[in-house]
């Protein structure tokens, strides 16, 4: 009731600043006025000395540089219900599940069309129920949210890790890294994306150009993760690589140095971008020079932070 808006102001605001037109709306008896005001005026003010049951949730917070001060070296927390955090996961998760424009995605998704917004899943979500039959005896967030508070589910992560194994077998590293899946997820999601036939705009450039970003991302994890092997096996007689690419994946055991490693690295990456892509879109010189120069700006970056940590 006092969450109720006159003209732009809220019924608490009105009765906290004693507002004369809200009086007389009350009663037209002046006393019964005033105390009806002071009631829902009191609504905000603090109650009695805060306290904490003792057997709820405390915290010994050192303040002092002296671990064994027991009379003034802590503080005693005790952590709140985070009631506007909840209610803000709650709305969130709301939007997620039942938005029409999440509706919208997750129909995109199963025809198989591209949609801009993502498709957020909550797995294993559980809902608490607080206040029973009467939410409103809680607060009142969690009236509005009908006594409902999610909780995420708290497990640990299932890895699925196959291993990292030498790259035998292929003459290019990116015949293996665009096997990944992650990595095919995102040039789907590209070539999806670009099917679609965005506009020409700042928007739709910046879009391409994070997906890109993405796949580079993932380059630069493929090669921290092959580079953990132990070295030397570039240079076994099973390994078909590339000079560049055995020496960008093996600097140690590759016993060879390359020339312009940045540029030729750069210029694979947008040519195995093109050929991702290509069927069925008509990739060209134009989208390789442009793949380049993102590839190389990363990859660059990557050979000056090795030069510094040898350094």
């Amino acid at each position: 009731f006092l969450n109720l808006e006159y003209e732009g102001r809220s019924l608490l605001s009105l009765a906290s600043d004693a507002d004369a037109d809200l009086a007389a709306a009350l009663s037209d008896d002046a006393g019964v006025a005033a105390r009806w005001m002071d009631a829902f005026k009191g609504i905000a003010s603090p109650r009695g000395v805060i306290s904490t049951h003792t057997l709820a949730k405390q915290l010994f917070w050192p303040v002092s540089d002296n671990p064994q001060d027991d009379t003034n070296g802590y503080h005693l927390l005790a952590p709140l219900y985070p009631t506007s955090l909840v209610h803000q996961v709650y709305q969130t998760l709301q939007e997620d599940r039942f938005g029409e424009p999440a509706k919208a995605a997750r129909a995109a998704r199963k025809e198989g069309a591209w949609s801009d917004r993502p498709v957020r899943e909550y797995s294993q979500l559980a809902i608490q129920k607080l206040g029973g039959t009467k939410p409103q005896n809680i607060s009142q967030l969690n009236s509005e949210r009908r006594g409902e508070n999610y909780l995420l589910a708290s497990l640990p992560p299932v890895w699925q890790s196959q291993g990292v194994k030498p790259l035998f077998g292929v003459t290019s590293m990116f015949d293996s890294f665009r096997r990944r899946s992650e990595v095919r997820a995102i040039a789907k999601q590209l070539r999806r994306f670009l099917e679609s036939d965005p506009a020409r705009n700042l928007e739709t450039r910046m879009r391409r150009d994070e997906m890109v970003e993405s796949l580079l991302d993932e380059f630069v994890q493929f090669t921290s993760e092959v580079r953990e092997l132990e070295s030397g096996w570039a240079a076994d007689p099973q390994c078909d690589l590339s000079a560049a690419h055995a020496h960008w994946l093996d600097p140690l055991g590759a016993h060879v140095r390359v020339a312009e490693l940045e540029n030729i690295l750069a210029g694979d990456f947008a040519n195995s971008l093109n050929a991702q892509l290509r069927n069925p879109l008509p990739m060209g010189d134009v989208e390789y020079l442009h793949w380049r120069k993102q590839a190389r700006d990363v990859i660059t970056e990557m050979l000056r932070e090795a030069d510094d940590e040898r350094e």
